[in-house]
């Protein structure tokens, strides 16, 4: 075994070439993006008012679409499974992430396993 693939990073591509998921970025992220939630959806009804001015047949195509792919979703079971577990993955990491920031990062899976082993009743 090759000696730089044994040093690397979790940030370093897969075999086939994919980038890794950090959760930690992925939380820093949506953490971001739902900061900016409010400011974006009071900004919503003005900004679709001018794009209906500007080009209003975009915009119906662009509704017609989501309307579409939201129905083919919705009514599939295996996709509605899908999503179903993507928001409840992105519920998981998103409450880890919070509660790493809230308990330190002294507090780590590790430790919680360690904690939990140790806590429990031993057989003899």
């Amino acid at each position: 075994m090759n000696t730089e693939q044994a040093e690397q990073q979790p940030t370093d591509p897969h075999s086939n070439g994919r980038a890794r998921i950090d959760s930690r970025e992925f939380a820093r992220r949506a953490k971001a993006a739902i900061a900016q939630l409010p400011s974006t959806l009071a900004q919503l009804p003005s900004t679709l008012d001018k794009e209906i001015q500007q080009s209003p047949h975009a915009v119906l195509g662009i509704a017609f679409g989501v309307g579409a792919a939201a129905g083919v979703f919705l009514s599939s079971r295996i996709l509605r499974t899908v999503l179903a577990s993507a928001v409840s993955y992105a519920a998981i990491e998103l409450g880890r992430s919070y509660l790493r920031d809230v308990l330190g990062a002294s507090w780590g899976e590790a430790d919680w396993i360690r904690a939990a082993i140790d806590e429990r009743p031993r057989e003899r």
